[in-house]
């Protein structure tokens, strides 16, 4: 495959969709998948190889950070790229957990292309 695959996991469909417009129009073929939840999320990044996951914290059912450990006790997870990003005031308990990098909400579509870039490897705009 080429360019970058990037999985996306938010319950908002608005938060959803501006972070697919902010990723899928940076350079170099980046490809960005949705999921509203951490299970079908869980589900995908099992199956289908990923460069990034790009995660909300507080969403109905298993919340990001919970998912985080769980995708980081997996062998397909150990690696995996992930930012974490929320309201609220978690930034310690995300690293810690096994974000690589932490964003606070309301997201600054700026600093999303620019982490996304930096992990990617991409050139700038």
């Amino acid at each position: 495959m080429s360019g970058h695959r990037v999985v996306v996991c938010e319950d908002d469909p608005s938060t959803s969709l501006l972070l697919t417009k902010a990723i899928g129009t940076l350079p170099g073929d980046v490809k960005v998948v949705t999921f509203e939840s951490v299970g079908k999320a869980l589900l995908e990044l099992q199956k289908n190889s990923t460069d990034l996951l790009i995660l909300d914290h507080m969403m109905a059912g298993v919340n990001g950070l919970d998912g985080l450990k769980h995708i980081r006790k997996a062998e397909w997870g150990k690696a995996l790229p992930v930012i974490v990003y929320s309201a609220a005031d978690i930034e310690r308990e995300a690293i810690a957990a096994g974000a690589n990098r932490f964003l606070r909400k309301p997201l600054p579509i700026g600093e999303i292309r620019k982490a996304v870039r930096e992990i990617l490897g991409l050139d700038g705009d």
